[in-house]
């Protein structure tokens, strides 16, 4: 059961925790973004493009992402892949 407590705060104070939060949120989401940015030129592919990229089905697209043998990356509740990710993937099955 949570506690509830209430304080006396001076407006000015409760403007700077609230401004302080906001600005850790941006910067968060700003390291992501810059991650995002980082991989510029590559092509997302959606699960069904990746199966057909590889000619696999999609359970096996599926089990070889649980494996790590294909990287996939969650966008929201979606999966998507790289195309150089796929591309380093099939290169590891060749070489194998």
């Amino acid at each position: 059961m949570e506690k509830t407590v209430f304080i006396s705060l001076p407006i000015e104070d409760l403007q700077t925790v609230i401004i302080d939060c906001v600005n850790a949120c941006l910067r968060t989401n700003k390291q992501a973004n810059a991650e995002l940015q980082n991989t510029t030129g590559k092509e997302l592919l959606t699960r069904k493009q990746a199966a057909a990229f590889l000619g696999v089905t999609l359970p096996t697209l599926h089990k070889w992402t649980l494996s790590g043998r294909v990287k996939g990356r969650r966008i929201g509740s979606r999966v998507r892949y790289y195309q150089s990710d796929l591309e380093k993937a099939l290169q590891a099955i060749k070489t194998q």
